[in-house]
């Protein structure tokens, strides 16, 4: 039973120590992943990486591509884009809700993304995000499913499970390029 298995992998945070403790530990999961040697290269385009790190139960996926523009700039344009300001380059996005705001960096999302096929349902996602500079000029954008009692599944959708992390550094002096984008997706 999906339900079944969800109520027994999604956190169901309540209180601002709850959230921020499950930050913590989620960052720390997710950091610890982006550093593994075990990453495979998947051939892609010259200028985007993509790499695979073997997992028996999720998705595990890498990509790194330089973008023109400061990893600040960046991290703006994550933090605060609205459903329409993020359509406009995340093509797949149907709905996007800030559900609660639970503090400065913390808040609770809903996202429904259309199916790329007609024999598969359009997914969901109840996900915690969290927003932080990890280092100056360093940010990173995260977040991981949860349950939150004021949003129950929706019928046409099926209710998925994942894990994200954007990560944005400057590139080395020498470049000609400002930013750098890494990006994680753990999806079940």
């Amino acid at each position: 039973n999906s339900n079944k298995k969800m109520d027994e992998s999604c956190p169901s945070p309540s209180s601002l120590d709850e959230y921020v403790s499950l930050a913590n530990a989620t960052q720390e999961e997710l950091l610890r992943m982006e550093n593994s040697t075990l990453w495979n290269d998947i051939p892609y385009a010259n200028d985007i990486s993509v790499q695979e790190l073997p997992d028996e139960s999720f998705n595990i996926m890498k990509i790194r591509g330089v973008l023109d523009c400061s990893p600040k700039r960046m991290f703006n344009i994550l933090r605060k884009s609205g459903r329409d300001e993020r359509q406009k380059w995340e093509k797949e996005l149907l709905d996007m809700q800030i559900i609660e705001v639970i503090n400065e960096s913390i808040e609770v999302l809903y996202l429904a993304l259309k199916s790329p096929s007609l024999f598969v349902s359009n997914r969901d996602f109840l996900t915690f995000r969290c927003n932080r500079e990890l280092f100056p000029n360093t940010y990173i954008s995260f977040g991981k499913s949860i349950h939150h009692k004021s949003v129950p599944e929706k019928s046409g959708n099926v209710r998925a499970l994942g894990a994200s992390i954007f990560i944005l550094r400057p590139r080395p002096v020498s470049s000609s390029r400002q930013g750098i984008l890494k990006s994680v997706t753990v999806l079940e």
